[in-house]
């Protein structure tokens, strides 16, 4: 709370927004949330008064489908998360990195589907991966997504090598090594979560899913039944608010469950070590896997692992990912109640000689 008389807080400025109370910026990310959700569905509205049977709420939920799916890509979770870890080791709880990854994301498919409806035809051929342009945004869409999952995956090692050290130490204080300080050079510029909008821009310019491409197929279906261009936006804004709201939650509780006060601190230190080490393995498998198959693009047939890798279905990878984190979550969460209860039960011993 501020002061009487000291000059009020503008939440705007990042640096502000940096040192806000948790709820603050929870309720912020949240609100973010609700108005992408809001401008989706009241475009909707008024496309069902204008447009009649061409933009139906079904459509419109088939779109809020496709991108609550596209979140639980194991690309989207395994870099966002990551992400976070990185924030939390330097001292940050920034709860709308999820919220900026999915809005970086979200506005390369609503420009493409602007694009498409309006009748771009470079667009479509782009989305169907055909031509010398189609290739060299896939190719460099994986690369930066593929290097970031793998950079990120470094220094995430690092750091969880000196908790470990520390845990060994019986200590609270994780030194930093010349490995972290050289891993993490190149992601010094990655400090805020807006930052983290232009890495999820970034991974979006492949076109690579089934969920962009199906949500395209929607637009173009509605624009053909004669729903005005502007109405059709409505479809990647449900696109978008099913990708918000999903990565919106993964952030939230991510931030939680790397900087949770209310586990002891060896049990966190624990619990951490845990989480870190899935979200390492997670985002160095699918950053080489990714890598690979950029390589794969260019060199097509030269590379034997390289051709591996690109046919690897990651389509249920996500999800596994998630389960395993709501798993550990929920064994965290058991774990500390049976060890509350077990203490609140059997208290401090007591002889005869103690009772009055």
């Amino acid at each position: 709370m501020p002061q009487p008389g000291s000059p009020p807080r503008h939440y705007v400025r990042s640096d502000v927004r940096t040192h806000a109370p948790a709820r603050v910026r929870v309720a912020a990310t949240v609100a973010a949330v609700v108005l992408v959700h809001a401008l989706g569905f009241g475009l909707l509205g008024l496309a069902r008064l204008t447009a009649g049977d061409a933009l139906t709420l079904g459509v419109a939920l088939s779109a809020y489908g496709l991108g609550a799916r596209h979140a639980l890509d194991a690309d989207h979770i395994a870099g966002i998360d990551n992400a976070i870890r990185k924030f939390v080791a330097e001292g940050r709880r920034p709860v709308g990195v999820g919220l900026a990854f999915s809005l970086g994301h979200s506005s390369v498919v609503l420009l493409a589907t602007s694009a498409v409806v309006a009748g771009i035809g470079s667009t479509t051929g782009l989305l169907a991966g055909e031509g010398a342009t189609a290739t060299a945004l896939g190719t460099f869409g994986a690369a930066v997504a593929g290097g970031f999952l793998l950079l990120v995956a470094g220094v995430n090692a690092v750091a969880l090598r000196g908790t470990l050290a520390a845990r060994r130490c019986g200590t609270d204080e994780v030194h930093s090594s010349a490995a972290a300080r050289v891993l993490s050079a190149p992601l010094r510029r990655v400090r805020h979560p807006r930052h983290v909008y232009v890495l999820g821009f970034l991974f979006g310019l492949g076109f690579d899913t089934a969920s962009s491409v199906g949500l395209i197929a929607l637009a173009v279906t509605a624009s053909l039944s004669g729903a005005a261009t502007w109405l059709v936006l409505c479809l990647p804004l449900c696109f978008a608010a099913g990708m918000t709201a999903v990565d919106g939650v993964n952030g939230i509780a991510m931030v939680r469950m790397y900087g949770s006060a209310q586990i002891p601190s060896r049990d966190r230190q624990m619990f951490n070590v845990v989480v870190t080490a899935v979200s390492v393995v997670a985002a160095g498998v699918l950053g080489a896997i990714i890598t690979l198959s950029a390589v794969d693009e260019l060199l097509p047939g030269y590379q034997p692992v390289a051709s591996w890798a690109a046919g690897v279905d990651l389509a249920h990878a996500g999800w596994w990912l998630a389960a395993g984190f709501a798993a550990i979550w929920v064994a965290a969460a058991v774990t500390l109640w049976a060890r509350r209860g077990s203490a609140v039960v059997s208290g401090p011993r007591r002889t005869l000689r103690d009772i009055p």
